[in-house]
């Protein structure tokens, strides 16, 4: 018999194996190229950070205002739609209130060039935490090819614009890195569930029955409660960062 004809016959045979995570299929030479794109990010990022004029960046100054607002009031603001200042103030307090300790860091409002770019490197660490989540969604979209998943982080590590928003203060990078911590969470799950059906139903061929493939899918899903529940506390937090979240 040939080995085509053995395939056909049994065609589990035919299937390479699945890896179990996004790093499963990764080399050394992937993690290393990977390990490249975050130091060159880094680089250029604090370079932007820099080099950016102050307020350049989309509505910068109103984020930054939020963040004083909070340092000096300790409090929640009450939006004003007349206020012309503080017109970022709508949105949800969570990214602001990360900048917090880098506002104390700089000194408070009395140096705005010092303080706006002690603020934009919380921005510049985000984005290093959405660059390396890029790389783990799409190592979960394309295990055998972690290639795509390097090429990925690289695409979203060196996109200009991405290099701006990372470098100024915006409440926008914390989104993508819970939005994109959410997808990772459901993606990752799907596959894990998918790849433990195929081994389920591997056994059963072998033990020469296939038993109830329907319940096995469902129970094999990996969707446990407490996965379901880090993905609501993360999609919550996205909320609390942007309402457009």
């Amino acid at each position: 018999m040939t080995k085509r004809a053995r395939d056909t016959k049994n065609p589990q045979r035919a299937q390479p194996a699945a890896p179990a995570s996004a790093f499963s299929g990764a080399g050394r030479a992937h993690r290393t190229s990977v390990a490249v794109v975050l130091i060159l990010y880094l680089a250029l990022a604090t370079a932007y950070v820099f080099r950016l004029p102050i307020d350049a960046a989309p509505d910068e100054s109103a984020h930054r205002v939020y963040v004083g607002w909070l340092a000096e009031n300790r409090r929640l603001p009450v939006f004003d739609p007349a206020d012309a200042q503080h017109y970022e103030l709508h949105q949800p307090p969570l990214y602001y209130a990360l900048c917090l300790p880098a506002y104390y860091a700089a000194g408070g409002g009395r140096d705005v060039a010092r303080l706006t770019h002690a603020v934009r490197f919380v921005n510049v660490l985000l984005g290093l935490v959405v660059v390396l989540l890029a790389f783990v969604f799409v190592g979960h979209l394309a295990p055998h090819r972690p290639w795509a998943a390097v090429g990925a982080a690289a695409f979203v590590a060196f996109l200009p614009m991405q290099l701006v928003l990372c470098a100024s203060i915006n409440n926008d990078v914390l989104s993508q890195a819970l939005t994109t911590g959410v997808l990772c969470l459901l993606v990752g799950q799907v596959r894990a569930g998918r790849v433990l059906v195929a081994q389920e139903r591997r056994g059963s061929r072998k033990r020469g029955r296939d038993e109830h493939p329907e319940w096995r899918t469902a129970a094999g899903s990996g969707f446990t409660a407490r996965r379901m529940a880090l993905v609501g506390v993360l999609a919550a937090l996205a909320l609390l960062t942007k309402s457009q979240a």
